[in-house]
């Protein structure tokens, strides 16, 4: 299991919302980290948790997403692992369902909600909404 990449990134402008998939002794779990990306004095890219009261809505959409997507990741991995994927869940092992994404694609027009693997792959998924961003 690669720790370092994402399972699914979906961005809306310079919001995005992380998908981890994790795994512990119950089997595979996913958390979410929300940021806000900038770039600092020295033009370096960086990442916030620190919102403005008009990115709260924004936020909130991000988040509904995340749970759809969530549920989209759990869905694929039962279906590609069928039986023995839960059987493999449950002693810790098995394959996740790791999505390409490219956390360094430009973030998009504000409003429009996608995910870094629409970008590049043309995926339809939770986090698409406007086919004219591909």
């Amino acid at each position: 299991m690669d720790k370092n990449r994402p399972a699914r990134v979906l961005r809306d402008g310079n919001l995005k919302a992380t998908i981890w998939a994790n795994r512990n002794d119950n089997g595979l779990y996913f958390t979410t980290s929300l940021a806000k990306t900038y770039t600092d004095a020295q033009h370096n890219v960086r990442d916030t948790g620190n919102f403005h009261s008009a990115d709260l809505l924004r936020i909130a959409e991000l988040s509904r997403l995340a749970h759809h997507a969530v549920n989209e990741l759990r869905a694929e991995f039962k279906r590609s692992n069928g039986a023995a994927g839960r059987q493999a869940t449950a002693q810790n092992q098995g394959a996740l369902p790791y999505r390409e994404t490219a956390a360094d694609q430009p973030a998009g027009k504000s409003g429009r909600f996608f995910e870094d693997a629409d970008v590049q792959g043309g995926h339809q998924g939770a986090g698409s909404v406007d086919p004219a961003l591909r």
